[in-house]
């Protein structure tokens, strides 16, 4: 019992010590992980038809 009491303690220290974001900065941190899917996606894609298109043109 004492341990699982000293674990309940330690997790409230350790909420208490938790940086918790702004509603501007949980925005813009969404915002700059949206672009980067984003981009990552376009960025995938245009590989994948270069790609695509390439062995097209090979197997021909």
């Amino acid at each position: 019992m004492e341990r699982s009491q000293n674990f309940a303690r330690g997790v409230a220290s350790e909420m208490k010590k938790v940086h918790w974001p702004t509603r501007q900065e949980v925005i813009t941190y969404t915002g700059v992980v949206l672009t980067a899917v984003v981009f990552v996606a376009a960025l995938i894609f245009v590989v994948d038809e270069a790609l695509s298109l390439t062995l097209k043109a090979l197997i021909k």
